[in-house]
C-alpha cells in the first residue's frame, strides 16, 4: 500500500503535506497561538500527532471515555506531567452510553444515521465536565490552554460543560459535522460558530475533510 502510495505521489495524482504528514495536523494550525496546556477531547484509536508536533512544548492532557484509547498516546504518557482521563464528557457528570463504531475513533454517544438498526455494541461509561476535571482555581497559574474536541456530534454538551475553562482559553478547535442529520441531536455548524462567538471567539481556520461534505475541524481563537 505504501509503494503505490509513493507511486501515486510521485506522478502527481495525490499529494502529501511534508509539513503536517500526521492525524490531527494541517496547515491552519499555525495561526494559533502557542500554549503551554493542551487539552485533546476524543482520541480515538490514533491519537492527533499532527496536533501534538504543533505543539511540542505543551504539556498534555488525554480525555476519552474508552480505554482501548490509551495505547496511542502512550509515549506522551511517559512524561509524568501528561495525563490520561478515562472518562466521556458532557454538560453533566454521571453515566452514559457510548455507541461502539469501528474505526473506535469514530464512537460516541449521539447515535449515527448510519448505525446497525437494533445494534446492541454498546458500553456504559462515566462521563464528567470540562469544569469540573480543570477547575478555575486550579489552572489560574499554569499558564495558557487550548483544547481539541472531536466527540461526533455531542460538540455541544461538551461545551457546555467546559465554559468557564473556555472562557480562559486562547484556541479551541472543534470538529463539527456538516450535515446536521449525521448524529441524533448534534448542534448545526451554525451553532457551533454562535455559541463561541458569544464567548468572544473567533474562526481563524478550517479544514474540510475529504471532498468537503462530510465535517470540518474549525479553529476558534480569543
Amino acid at each position: 500500500m505504501n509503494i503505490i502510495k509513493k507511486i501515486l505521489e510521485k506522478i502527481g495524482l495525490i499529494k502529501t503535506s511534508k509539513l503536517y504528514p500526521n492525524k490531527g495536523g494541517w496547515p491552519g494550525l499555525r495561526v494559533l497561538p502557542k500554549v503551554d496546556n493542551l487539552i485533546d477531547i476524543g482520541i480515538g484509536h490514533q491519537g492527533s500527532e499532527g496536533l501534538y508536533k504543533f505543539f511540542p512544548d505543551a504539556r498534555k492532557f488525554f480525555v476519552d471515555p474508552l480505554i482501548e484509547t490509551k495505547t496511542s498516546i502512550e509515549k506522551y504518557l511517559k512524561n509524568p506531567q501528561n495525563k490520561f482521563f478515562e472518562c466521556g464528557l458532557s454538560s453533566k457528570e454521571g453515566f452514559l452510553k457510548i455507541n461502539i463504531r469501528q474505526p473506535i475513533s469514530q464512537s460516541g454517544f449521539n447515535k449515527s444515521k448510519n448505525d446497525f438498526v437494533g445494534s446492541n455494541n454498546c458500553r456504559r461509561v462515566i462521563v464528567n465536565t470540562l469544569d469540573n476535571l480543570f477547575p478555575i482555581h486550579t489552572i489560574k497559574d499554569t499558564g495558557t490552554w487550548g483544547i481539541k474536541i472531536d466527540v461526533e456530534g455531542h460538540e455541544k454538551e461538551v461545551l457546555i460543560g467546559g465554559i468557564e475553562l473556555i472562557k480562559n482559553c486562547d484556541f479551541v478547535i472543534v470538529e463539527v459535522s456538516i450535515d446536521k442529520n449525521k448524529f441524533e441531536n448534534s448542534p448545526s455548524l451554525k451553532e457551533i460558530i454562535n455559541w463561541m462567538s458569544n464567548l468572544n471567539f473567533e474562526v481563524k481556520a478550517v479544514r474540510a475533510s475529504g471532498d468537503g461534505t462530510d465535517h470540518l475541524d474549525i479553529a476558534f481563537v480569543k
